[in-house]
């Protein structure tokens, strides 16, 4: 910069120094120009502003928890910054740290937060939102919290105190609370005047998170808006920061008493503080969304955004605009992070509105997807999950548009036709809600039995809910139109008494304590296999038919032989149902007898062993269970083992389908011994034959890899600092020990929150073949698969899902007969680390004639090749040796003849081929008991002969 002093100018001529002057005064105009047009701080550097100020002050970054709130069943979405810390202000966690920070992703839609249809009528009405915060966990006070605050706005965000106005509790006599004249001090030290600190009720100044629990004083810092404060209102004065301190617990019977140890909660609204630091007195006029405006302009054409609201906005052009960069914003938010449509009627609902705005205002179909990407490039830098699952977002999206689409040519047309009848009908917000029309009926049904009914009652209104679907919005909507009330309440205290009524059943007592059943993962893997260790427990509760008796002793008679035993441990190491994963069977030993445990269940933290005592253990003596007796614990090791092997095959399928689709969403699964059985919604993609190779390819490809399966424990903080974990949308997961299984593998990656049990290594997999997949409806879709050594025979009935137009094509069938087989070799030839390859062609929906196998060795000509086809009762096989293989305990005819005396089938060669290096069975017709056996006998003596004597050339 160039500068110049009085002494700089000494020596000029009168006329040089006038100049000298000038050139001074015009510079210095320059620099004052410069510092008033200086471009005001960006959202990125606000967000990050804020950060460091706290991080100065000894705090922790924590990271944003998800929008789907998989720790709290109470709420729909995370709807403020402190929720993920409940669990530390109630007592049932540690902090992470003495002082942390963070900013939080909300999601409010509906109920006291946020009206839905507020948002774009106003300049600060959102779905999604972030929440600025800084907490202390029993370590700084109102003081500190105060003064913290006062110095961000006053100092580095550079908001002069003349428009600061704070507000402090006023106390309340009928739960005897004085003034929180602490904090009024606080205010009047840091400078403010006594005309900005105003007193205020319980309603605005008392925070309390639930009826019961925690709460607290809270002291609000509000700012005018008005760029002229001499002609401000009290309208201009918006609040911008909350500074709670939680130092109460409110109790059942509405009383308050102390808490000992106290926190401090702060939020503010980030999209607020933008807008009051970029000098815009609109939410909507920030960087946060002018980017999503530029965007929804250039895929409409429309006209660009004026900033219009009310009568001003006649085409309501600009509320359009607002309603879809907002709502864009939720959706993409809470598809990013887990949560899909048909898990939340809310966010169905948003989305159904921003594609009818997209339609009726822009005048464009899937101009949502579009603005989905502008959103992932606005918020992607921050929240990287967001970037990452663009593609997955833009997939559900443009699915529902497609539902909706649907919906409005079927039931739509039913509604329009009682909207005509019946036009206040039209302002039903959510008009293609899938039990509409029924739940209309059924409303009008009811009121034509009770004539003068003032209120939708709590059944009638859960029967809304619960059997038509209606989400209590639409309950209300529909309320206002027939000139009824709707009692929230009731309907909620309904809802709670079916919850009760779905939990009841079998009743334990809290005074026997909880089953301690962390052995169930108390387990090592050795060079002969899995090695699980013996519990010893105790007897400490005894049910009959579910029912605990008061006795302490059981005597076991003849009596008992109809009626269902349960035996409740002080510890053990039985699985009961949980993440899919059926449970465990096995056997407890106490004294003489053996108990033959079929079954576990868990039932308020009380693990029950139901089964049956083996009677040939029986003495002489009079046979009883007592209380307190010794109990030796033993697995039924192979059943444990194969459920380990699915559950671990149940992560990879759920990986590797991920890894091809573009979106999918887990809806439950079922492991068993026998299978696995994956349930999930996949949109905008069919899974064809060469998909499920390819998903069988990358899993074997894993297996083979033997890739370690680790397991970690986290609490829900550290579960929030977790990338790319997968979840089930709607599932609710502990806030404590929290199990994370991780596969590291090659191609394929999973990391999964479960509870199950799980191998050690995925080479203890054996091999994972899919046998059939079931389709319901347009999106859902559930995979029965296998794993383990008898999965390479197990029958796959993939084919027998051929498409009816293309079953009756002969040539058509025969393509896909011969694609099956390249595929089945193909990925027998790429698993194998042998010089030869061994496989079985298994289907139940081939006729086994229908297999062309002597295209098998004009695929690999350079590999001795053997194999089988195997369909329902049928067997025929085939093998290839190269020249270069053959010696003299090794070619093709010996290789046949060694597996041949297992089927005891004709031997054939054709007239062209040299039996030396070509052979081949007749076709086999086996009894079916038989069949599975013999092929599997047949591949493992193909697998031993190759391997005494097939030399590389």
């Amino acid at each position: 910069m160039l500068r110049m002093s009085r002494t700089s100018l000494q020596g000029l001529s009168p006329r040089r120094w006038r100049n000298a002057v000038k050139l001074k005064r015009k510079l210095h105009k320059i620099q004052s120009e410069e510092k008033t047009t200086k471009a005001p701080k960006s959202s990125l550097e606000i967000r990050r502003e804020f950060l460091d100020y706290f991080l100065d002050l000894d705090h922790k970054i924590i990271s944003s928890s998800r929008v789907t709130p998989v720790f709290d069943p109470s709420v729909a979405f995370t709807n403020a910054g402190m929720n993920q810390f409940k669990g530390i202000f109630l007592g049932d966690m540690e902090p992470p740290h003495p002082r942390v920070v963070n900013h939080q992703k909300c999601v409010r839609v509906g109920g006291k937060h946020n009206d839905l249809k507020a948002v774009g009528m106003d300049n600060y009405h959102h779905t999604f939102f972030e929440m600025l915060g800084n907490w202390s966990f029993g370590d700084y006070g109102r003081r500190e919290a105060c003064a913290y605050a006062w110095g961000l706005l006053t100092g580095p965000f550079g908001i002069s105190k003349e428009r600061l106005y704070v507000t402090y509790f006023s106390g309340d006599p009928s739960l005897e609370l004085p003034p929180d004249l602490e904090t009024k001090e606080t205010w009047l030290s840091l400078g403010l005047s006594p005309s900005q600190i105003v007193p205020s009720g319980l309603q605005d100044n008392f925070w309390e998170m639930s009826v019961t629990g925690p709460c607290g004083p809270c002291t609000e810092i509000h700012i005018n808006t008005c760029q002229n404060p001499s002609s401000s209102r009290s309208s201009d004065l918006k609040e911008l920061w909350n500074l709670v301190f939680i130092e109460h617990q409110r109790l059942q019977d509405t009383t308050v008493q102390p808490l000992g140890c106290h926190h401090v909660d702060t939020g503010m609204g980030f999209e607020r503080l933008v807008a009051v630091l970029q000098g815009k007195t609109s939410n909507y006029d920030t960087d946060l969304f002018v980017p999503i405006f530029d965007a929804i302009r250039r895929s409409s054409s429309a006209p660009p955004y004026q900033g219009k609201f009310g009568d001003s906005d006649l085409s309501g052009l600009d509320t359009g605009y607002r309603i879809l960069a907002d709502h864009a914003r939720m959706i993409t938010t809470c598809i990013s992070d887990g949560m899909i449509p048909e898990e939340n009627h809310k966010l169905r609902r948003v989305i159904r509105k921003s594609i009818n705005v997209g339609r009726d205002v822009f005048r464009r179909e899937k101009i949502l997807s579009d603005v989905c990407c502008q959103v992932a490039e606005t918020l992607g830098e921050i929240y990287p999950d967001i970037s990452r699952n663009l593609k997955r977002v833009q997939t559900i999206v443009e699915y529902e548009e497609d539902l909706l689409q649907d919906l409005k040519s079927c039931s739509g047309k039913i509604w329009g036709e009682i909207v005509k009848q019946r036009p206040q009908l039209g302002a039903i917000s959510d008009p293609y809600a899938s039990g509409l029309v029924l739940g209309y009926k059924e409303l009008q049904k009811r009121l034509l039995e009770v004539p003068g009914m003032k209120n939708i009652p709590g059944d009638l209104g859960f029967k809304l809910y619960d059997t038509y679907g209606l989400d209590p919005e639409v309950i209300e909507e529909l309320a206002e139109v027939e000139g009824l009330g709707f009692n929230r309440k009731e309907f909620e205290e309904v809802m709670e008494k079916v919850r009760k009524n779905s939990r009841a059943g079998a009743r334990t007592q809290e005074s026997l304590g909880e089953t301690d059943d962390q052995g169930k993962y108390q387990y090592s893997r050795e060079d002969e296999g899995y090695v699980f260790q013996e519990v010893q427990a105790k007897v400490v509760g005894i049910l009959i038919d579910g029912e605990l008796i008061p006795e302490k002793t059981l005597h076991l008679e003849s009596s008992l032989k109809n009626k269902q035993i349960g035996i409740i441990l002080d510890k053990t190491s039985f699985y009961t149902p949980e993440g899919g994963q059926l449970s465990d069977k096995g056997r407890l030993r106490i004294k003489n007898l053996v108990f033959n445990v079929s079954e576990a269940q868990k039932l308020q933290n009380h693990v029950i062993h139901l089964g049956k005592f083996d009677p040939s253990n029986y003495t002489d003596k009079i046979n009883k269970l007592s209380i307190n007796d010794d109990v030796k614990i033993s697995l039924d090791e192979v059943h444990r083992v194969s459920m380990m092997r699915h559950h671990t095959a149940t992560h990879l399928l759920n990986s590797a389908l991920r890894k091809i689709f573009p979106a999918i969403s887990q809806r439950g699964s079922v492991v068993t011994r026998e299978n696995l059985v994956f349930q999930f919604s996949s949109y905008g993609k069919i899974i064809s034959p060469d998909d499920v190779k390819s998903i069988e390819r990358l899993i074997n490809k894993c297996i083979g890899d033997g890739v370690p399966v680790k397991t970690r424990i986290v609490d829900s903080i550290g579960f929030n600092g977790e990338e790319e974990l997968i979840l089930v949308p709607g599932a609710i997961y502990p806030e404590k020990n929290l199990r994370i299984v991780e596969i590291d593998g090659e191609q394929l990656k999973s990391k999964e929150a479960c509870c199950g049990t799980h191998v050690h290594n995925t080479s203890d997999l054996k091999y994972f073949r899919i046998i059939e997949i079931a389709s319901k409806g347009s999106s859902s879709r559930a995979i029965t698969a296998v794993a383990g050594p008898e999965a390479r025979d197990a029958s796959s009935k993939i084919l027998s899902d051929v498409p009816p137009g293309d079953s009756n094509d002969p040539n058509k069938r025969r393509e896909m007969v011969l694609d099956f087989m390249k595929s089945e070799i193909k990925f027998a030839v790429e698993s194998t680390t042998e010089n030869f390859v061994v496989h079985c062609l298994p289907s139940d929906s081939i006729e086994v004639e229908s297999f062309p196998l002597q295209k098998a060795g004009e695929l690999y000509p350079e590999k001795p090749i053997f194999i089988i086809a195997k369909g329902k009762r049928k067997v025929r096989a085939r093998c290839f040796v190269p020249e270069n293989f053959v010696t003299q305990t090794f070619n093709a005819d010996l290789w046949m003849r060694s597996v041949n005396k297992i089927f005891n089938s004709t031997l054939g060669s054709f007239d062209d081929e040299n039996p030396v290096l070509t052979r081949h069975t007749r076709v086999l017709k086996l009894p079916k008991a038989e069949i599975h056996s013999r092929v599997k006998k047949s591949i493992e003596e193909a697998k031993e002969f190759a391997l005494k004597n097939c030399r590389k050339p």
